[in-house]
């Protein structure tokens, strides 16, 4: 996804937060929702496609393995997003590693958990 980011938007600086899921995950249960789709972008071929964008496409954590269509995920390796509804608190809690080409760009309580952004691509 990094890399579709990248090459979307040429010259802008990326960061990707790497958390603690888990606890995360648990911590804000009820707002939890799983998607088989990246709702963030448009479809590349979108004659194509075989989904709608819609509210329907977010499956709340408890109803996993429970709700079966195809617009949401049924098995762990179909979930391809995590949305966490409203707001997210003292997320300094979760976060295990930011990866950032500029470790000056984010802010210095956090400098300590910088990593190098190029250990994310794929070569």
């Amino acid at each position: 996804m990094l890399d579709t980011y990248t090459r979307r938007e040429p010259g802008e600086m990326f960061a990707v937060l790497e958390l603690d899921a888990y606890s995360l995950m648990l911590d804000h249960y009820p707002a939890v929702k799983l998607s088989k789709y990246d709702s963030g972008s448009s479809p590349r071929f979108p004659k194509h496609c075989t989904y709608k964008k819609s509210p329907d496409m977010f499956l709340p954590l408890d109803e996993f393995k429970i709700k079966r269509n195809h617009t949401v995920p049924v098995i762990p390796s179909e979930i391809r997003e995590v949305l966490i509804e409203e707001q997210v608190k003292h997320i300094t809690k979760y976060l295990r590693s930011i990866y950032v080409e500029d470790s000056k760009m984010i802010p210095e309580r956090w400098q300590q958990l910088a990593k190098p952004l190029s250990e994310l691509f794929i070569v």
